[in-house]
């Protein structure tokens, strides 16, 4: 029943690229963060392909609606990082060490952005982007909930040494669900719908027990600075500190020993860490000799992995080492322009939402606060759990940079908007009647 239910969405997608691209990005985050080829990998469904025909006709369709959308004029900065960080990908790849990978790492990369884009220009309002980000959320909670599962099954987890789907390994995948943690928690807290605040609160807790039981130092220094970050930006009242105090007592019960034990072990001292914690150290001092090596292009997207050895004599013998950290992994890759255009990128949204929240400062205003709190709360934990595993062409990342600049942007027009019909309606007597019909639009009354 499943694989012709996803069968069935997919064609819906393909249809509704066409005419309403925005419901047919909804469906590709949708199927996107599900990974149902994975989940039902023995029913039929392996080796799904589904990504490039859905995204033809999504592009089809907004070339033929182009009109409509917020377009980029108030988003020149991220136009110009994404489209220059591709340039200097493709530049470095055609120099790198490793052509097969560093080609691979770009086909990735270059469709993220494009994507990205698109959700910028297509997520015209913020209620949309609520809307898509519960799509991806639905998915990705449904993924999740099949691994804690399979988990409460078995009793131990068997993916912290192998993938569960095909983002990677267990620090890979907690970078790639961290997004939907962070927007899940900040709607929790914001929401002023039960309903829907209780449903926040089960994606949230299924996506952070996941990060616990794949056992993620990454992923739980991540959760920790996603909650201290939301804690300090959030508008305090007696309701939010006891829905905060509620998330931590959950997470606290749930937390076992094992993840516990595992947590303790990032604030172990140097002849008491393990060999994972303490090689990190190397990888990134190798990381970091190899850009200052090869400064301008790096050795190829992807492509440091193969120089660390050289680098690392602890390592020396071994064909392939990766850096684990993100940014470790983009500098060396396409040197410091690409990882300034990469740092570009995707703090363009908190930069964005910082401005938003000193311009419109009301914390009554759900939809401003969740708005602006998803990439203020979501861009630290990325950066804190990107510094234990590299996955620059992470697709999560873009797609909700996209989202959320999609919707601050779409905010900051609406309310500007109600601003001048606010402002003709305060006219003379004389000059009020012309503008009457302005004045009495019902959304501009509700705005």
């Amino acid at each position: 029943m499943a694989p012709l239910l996803i069968q069935a969405i997919i064609y819906t997608c393909y249809v509704l690229g066409l005419i309403r691209p925005f419901w047919a990005l909804c469906g590709y985050l949708f199927l996107l963060f599900l990974q149902p080829e994975f989940i039902w990998r023995f029913e039929g469904l392996a080796g799904l392909s589904y990504q490039q025909p859905m995204m033809v006709c999504i592009i089809i369709g907004v070339l033929v609606n182009l009109s409509q959308g917020n377009g980029f004029q108030r988003n020149l900065i991220l136009l110009v990082s994404s489209l220059s960080l591709v340039l200097i990908m493709w530049i470095s790849s055609l120099y790198s060490i490793r052509p097969a990978v560093s080609e691979f790492y770009f086909d990735v990369l270059w469709k993220s952005v494009v994507i990205m884009l698109l959700m910028v220009h297509v997520v015209d309002s913020p209620q949309k982007a609520i809307y898509i980000t519960a799509a991806a959320a639905l998915g990705s909670s449904y993924n999740a909930f099949r691994l804690n599962e399979d988990y409460l099954m078995l009793g131990w987890c068997r993916w912290i040494n192998t993938s569960w789907g095909f983002k990677g390994d267990s620090n890979v995948i907690c970078l790639f669900v961290m997004p939907i943690i962070a927007s899940s928690t900040v709607y929790f807290l914001t929401s002023k719908q039960t309903f829907p605040k209780l449903l926040a609160l089960l994606c949230m807790f299924v996506h952070v027990h996941m990060v616990f039981i794949l056992e993620s130092r990454g992923g739980m220094l991540g959760l920790v600075a996603l909650f201290v970050t939301a804690f300090y930006f959030i508008p305090k009242s007696p309701k939010v500190i006891g829905l905060s105090f509620l998330v931590v007592s959950i997470i606290a019960v749930f937390a076992g020993p094992p993840v516990i034990k595992e947590f303790q072990t990032i604030f172990a001292a140097q002849e008491e860490r393990d060999a994972s914690a303490e090689s990190r150290f190397t990888l990134w001092r190798a990381a970091f000799l190899i850009t200052c090596d090869y400064p301008l292009l790096g050795v190829g997207p992807y492509a440091g992995q193969y120089m660390i050895p050289q680098y690392a004599s602890v390592f020396q013998g071994l064909p392939v080492k990766h850096p684990h950290n993100m940014f470790g992994e983009v500098a060396t890759g396409s040197g410091v322009l690409g990882l300034a255009c990469y740092l570009v990128t995707l703090t363009t949204p908190m930069i964005v939402a910082y401005r938003l929240r000193r311009k419109y400062n009301d914390p009554k205003d759900s939809g401003l606060q969740f708005l602006t709190l998803t990439p203020i709360v979501s861009i630290p934990a990325l950066a804190v759990t990107g510094m234990f595993c590299g996955s620059g062409m992470m697709e999560s990342m873009y797609y909700f940079t996209g989202i959320s600049l999609g919707g601050m942007v779409s905010y900051q027009r609406m309310r500007e908007d109600a601003q001048q019909a606010n402002e003709e309606c305060e006219l003379t007597p004389e000059e009020h009647e012309e503008y009457d019909e302005v004045c009495d639009l019902p959304e501009l009354a509700q705005a």
